[in-house]
């Protein structure tokens, strides 16, 4: 990517070894990176660092952008709350079939799939496990929703969307 899309303030509610969170830090775009984790200690303020939990939300810093790798099997949880609670939009690094409209997320993909601006396949696969030679078996994304951006307001019919809604 030539430009960085993200700029601002942002939120890493899901750093874990904060991976994401040093590499953004070393951006000129960003100013200030809050970060947190579930297995680290509670923040000052703060009664939680459970990304799932709504209350996480109302006690999380205001920012422009929520980015992160949050785990795989509770992603749908936290990308809409996180939408909401950014007041630019999200980055979610998330297999490629997250795209697939299954039931917990279906709706929600398709009411933000124009403000879906773009889909970066990270090639090649990323190495998740310490307990194997290669790398995963699983193709991931980055996956950014952006709230300035719409594909319709644009002009263009939006490249994002589901079988059935073109029927």
């Amino acid at each position: 990517m030539s430009k960085n899309p993200i700029g601002g303030s942002v939120l890493e509610p899901c750093a874990g070894r904060n991976a994401i969170s040093d590499m953004l830090d070393s951006y000129g775009s960003i100013d200030i990176v809050h970060s947190s984790d579930l297995l680290w200690p509670v923040g000052p303020g703060r009664t939680t660092n459970d990304a799932t939990d709504p209350q996480y939300w109302a006690e999380a810093p205001k920012v422009d952008w929520v980015v992160t790798n949050p785990p795989f099997n509770v992603a749908e949880k936290i990308l809409p709350l996180a939408y909401e609670h950014a007041d630019r939009g999200v980055a979610f690094l998330l297999r490629l079939s997250y795209l697939e409209p299954c039931n917990g997320r279906k709706e929600w993909l398709k009411q933000h799939s124009d403000q879906m601006k773009r889909v970066i396949v990270v090639s090649p696969r990323i190495r998740f496990r310490s307990d194997t030679k290669g790398s995963d078996s699983v193709t991931c994304a980055w996956l950014i929703w952006d709230k300035q951006f719409s594909w319709g307001d644009r002009g263009l019919h939006c490249p994002y969307g589901f079988l059935s809604d073109w029927r």
